[in-house]
């Protein structure tokens, strides 16, 4: 399969290490898949997990730094090590690699020798596009909270609406809708997307967003004075198709 890429590879992988097989009769691997790929013009992304690739303490066991990541990185693969902050030990777990934003192959296995064979492992291949760029959603959106360099523009985007009711503005106001992407204002008021408001009391404004990432977001009324809707920050998330988010304004 990653033969046949022709434009992008994304790989998600808590243990990327090399896997060495014979293949027409002459020995391969799985990161010179990766490598062959980058050479004939590929785009290589490689999103692991920090704790695995990198020297670190794991209950009480002190590990040395992993050559995988650096190697991949020399071979012009973009790799993202990803060091999940939600718990001591917690980890990016995944197990999944993205073929030209169409197929899908997960599971239980790794990229390393013990899965390959010795363990009793699972290995699914998707050849379906829908599921493909779900997985590609999760990607994106690990890329946006982990990559310092994540530009939105190399990546798909997905046309999202928002719907948001509300029947008390007065006249001349606006309902605006801001959040913690760049896309929505950046928090900002005055650089937040105004809805249309046309059916009154429904407003809706459709907006292109990454695809598959996690944001937060708000309505407020804009006129005179800023009046932001009541009650905790929402937290979404961009779909994987287009799609419509809808909430009642809180007052």
């Amino acid at each position: 399969l990653l033969d046949e890429a022709e434009a992008r590879v994304v790989l998600m992988m808590f243990t990327a290490k090399d896997v060495t097989y014979e293949e027409n009769g002459r020995p391969t691997s799985l990161l010179t898949k990766l490598k062959e790929a980058v050479a004939r013009g590929v785009e290589v992304t490689a999103i692991l997990d920090h704790g695995v690739h990198e020297a670190s303490e794991h209950y009480g066991v002190i590990t040395e730094d992993d050559p995988t990541d650096e190697a991949l990185e020399a071979a012009g693969v973009h790799v993202v090590r990803v060091d999940n902050p939600y718990g001591r030990y917690a980890a990016m777990h995944h197990k999944v690699v993205v073929i030209d934003d169409a197929i899908a192959v997960t599971g239980a296995f790794n990229w390393y020798h013990d899965a390959a064979y010795l363990n009793d492992e699972d290995q699914l291949v998707w050849r379906d596009a829908r599921v493909a760029r779900t997985y590609l959603g999760e990607a994106v959106d690990l890329l946006h909270r982990y990559d310092p360099t994540f530009d939105a523009t190399e990546w798909p985007s997905v046309e999202v609406t928002f719907e948001v009711r509300h029947d008390g503005t007065r006249w001349g106001e606006h309902l605006v809708v801001t959040g913690d992407l760049p896309e929505l204002g950046a928090w900002s008021p005055d650089a937040g997307v105004e809805l249309d408001g046309s059916a009154f009391p429904v407003w809706r404004v459709r907006v292109a967003l990454p695809i598959g990432v996690r944001f937060e977001a708000k309505a407020l009324v804009r006129g005179d004075t800023t009046t932001w809707e009541r009650g905790a920050d929402r937290s979404l998330r961009v779909p994987s198709e287009p799609g419509t988010l809808r909430w009642d304004f809180v007052r």
